[in-house]
């Protein structure tokens, strides 16, 4: 698997788990499903880190005329190995902490599209595709920040 292929599935893997939780809506599947989500991917881009020789650059085309992509130096794969990690600390800690809580599922959807969001930021390598994670980051922020509306 090349690295653009485990960080394509690093971002990903946040948003699919926090879907689970929320359509599942069961408290003993949040953290088996947390640590499968995060510790395989967390040791991928440590693996990753240490294998990878030089910057590996992805682009696409946007838009005709447009070109950005994903660049991936052994600084943003372990800035991203960060992120996991605290991120996991974070989805762990927040399963006792919520036990009680009855909107436990809609915390971990938010929080799930926000790691996601800022995995996103730091491979971006394209002013715009920043400003579009960077955003992200601030929307699932204010989400997190307003869970409890009440």
């Amino acid at each position: 698997m090349t690295v653009f292929g485990i960080y394509i599935l690093t971002i990903l893997a946040p948003v699919v788990s926090g879907l689970l939780i929320y359509a599942l809506k069961s408290r003993k599947a949040i953290l088996p499903i947390t640590l499968g989500g995060s510790l395989p991917f967390l040791m991928l881009i440590i693996y990753a880190v240490s294998t990878l020789q030089e910057s590996a650059h992805s682009k696409f085309f946007w838009v005709p005329g447009l070109e950005m992509g994903w660049q991936l130096d052994r600084l943003s794969l372990a800035l991203i190995a960060l992120v996991i990690f605290i991120s996991l600390l974070v989805h762990v800690f927040s399963v006792y902490y919520m036990d009680e809580d009855k909107g436990i599922y809609r915390y971990y959807l938010k929080l799930g599209f926000f790691t996601s969001a800022m995995i996103g930021l730091l491979g971006a390598d394209h002013l715009l595709l920043l400003f579009l994670f960077w955003e992200l980051v601030g929307f699932f922020s204010y989400l997190l920040i307003g869970f409890w509306f009440k």
